[in-house]
């Protein structure tokens, strides 16, 4: 594998205008960005195309640029194409440079933990266990120092400066952005269960606390609507009202997910592993003295402690699979991240990888993480089963990138929306606990759901 780079000024532009000037002839294109801290803008933005390898990963099969191969399982088949080739770096560049990105559906953990079946027919949108593609071209963008960087992989050593050039050539030759103009309003959401359903669903679970077989399971439900725009609309609208530390717009072939997820699901840097959970949430203050108030509140709820140290240990055994003995840390405890809207309670917990598993071996350490199934894991996932009764496909999967140093960061699929076949589908959970009341419970999924229902209306508005 070789890679290739040109740095470009481009303080008159910004990733959405070269999205914007290079859609119209790159149809797989992508972007990848991160805000952190509540900010309005992250430092790096990736935007990703010419996409030279698409692999859709099934059950038993595979489909290789549409090419159909068989495969004894999804798991082992996706370690086996991701396996990092020798790089040569002809433009080194001090950040990571992605060259396999893709998505891992919730289900495919069904394949990696014990006890658990995957149902095939129990899919409601029809959209691979994993999905993952390799683009030759790359723009990375450095947004403090207003910096472009053209990259481009290839796998013999060629001049690739012609075609450097030329994605250079139709960035600042192409003058005029095509927005689509409004086209219709929003329909409402439709809920695939009813209020009265999910309150049943929460006292079954609380039996199954009170019967010592969990101590917490995390219910979701599913939204869907039409949607017949531009899915790029909505990627902007989401990104505007809810900056996150993993935005994803992924383009997939016939869908695209969109994402604004807060939560690492596990990342992989210079062989260590971290994995942050996340639970507590209060809304921000309008002032710094109310977002103190509301800090030390958050602090102080013991319920809510708890249940973060319930997923502290989660994390702790999930890291301690793949790491070397006594290289397990929690390293940052209790600590508060904001954001844009919320507060959460984080905490860090590091490891050191054992000889001989890889970042996909990691990623399937964490899959699925404990903010999204409960406690204990596998019987958390076992009752979820019966409860929702359906698969959650891309909903707290994970969207990943394997980059050229073999290094690895992954997001948990939160805040986030798939659209296919002009429908647009989300979902949102809840932790329920011994003394959950189903209403709080309820109302807490429509609120984490909230940023994209109003991305959906904005998305109708914009141009």
């Amino acid at each position: 594998m070789h890679i290739y780079g040109r740095k470009i000024f481009s303080d008159t532009e910004n990733p959405i205008t070269i999205f914007y000037k290079l859609k119209s002839k790159f149809k797989d294109i992508s972007i990848l960005e991160s805000v952190i801290g509540g900010e309005n803008k992250g430092r790096y933005s990736i935007i990703f195309f010419n996409i030279v390898e698409n692999v859709e990963i099934y059950e038993n099969y595979a489909l290789k640029n549409n090419k159909k191969i068989k495969i004894s399982s999804p798991n082992n088949y996706l370690k086996e194409i991701s396996k990092l080739t020798k790089v040569k770096n002809h433009y080194n560049l001090p950040i990571p440079i992605p060259f396999l990105i893709g998505n891992m559906c919730f289900d495919l953990s069904k394949f990696t933990l014990p006890k658990l079946k995957y149902d095939r027919s129990k899919n409601q949108i029809h959209i691979p266990l994993a999905h993952v593609v390799r683009p030759t071209n790359l723009i990375i963008f450095d947004n403090i120092l207003n910096e472009t960087h053209l990259i481009e992989i290839k796998k013999k050593s060629q001049k690739s400066q012609n075609s450097l050039k030329k994605i250079e050539n139709l960035i600042f030759t192409n003058k005029n952005i095509k927005f689509e103009k409004k086209i219709g309003s929003p329909s409402k959401f439709f809920h695939h269960m009813k209020k009265s359903d999910f309150f049943k669903k929460v006292n079954s679970i609380k039996k199954e606390i009170s019967k010592g077989e969990i101590f917490q399971a995390v219910l979701s439900q599913r939204f869907s609507s039409i949607y017949k725009i531009d899915p790029f609309r909505f990627y902007r609208a989401l990104r505007s009202i809810n900056p996150s530390p993993y935005l994803v717009y992924l383009n997939l072939k016939d869908y695209q997910i969109i994402c604004s997820s807060p939560e690492t699901m596990i990342n992989v840097k210079n062989k260590q592993v971290t994995l942050r959970p996340i639970a507590g949430t209060r809304k921000r203050g309008s002032t710094e003295k109310e977002d103190l108030k509301l800090k030390n509140d958050l602090l102080n709820d013991k319920k809510e402690l708890a249940e973060h140290l319930m997923l502290v240990d989660l994390g702790r055994n999930d890291v301690g699979q793949i790491s070397k003995d006594n290289s397990v840390k929690v390293t940052e405890k209790n600590i508060i991240e904001y954001y844009s809207h919320v507060m959460h309670i984080v905490s860090n917990v590091t490891g050191v990888i054992k000889k001989g598993f890889s970042p996909i071996d990691v990623l399937y350490a964490g899959l699925p993480a404990g903010t999204v199934s409960g406690a204990p894991k596998i019987r958390s996932l076992e009752i979820l089963e019966e409860q929702e009764n359906i698969n959650r496909e891309f909903y707290s999967g994970s969207v990943f990138y394997l980059d050229i140093n073999g290094d690895m960061d992954s997001c948990i699929n939160l805040r986030t929306a798939l659209i296919k076949n002009n429908k647009i589908y989300a979902q949102s959970g809840a932790g329920i606990v011994h003394d959950s009341k189903p209403e709080n419970e309820y109302l807490e999924c429509i609120n984490k759901a909230n940023a994209l229902f109003k991305a959906y209306e904005i998305a109708h508005k914009i141009t």
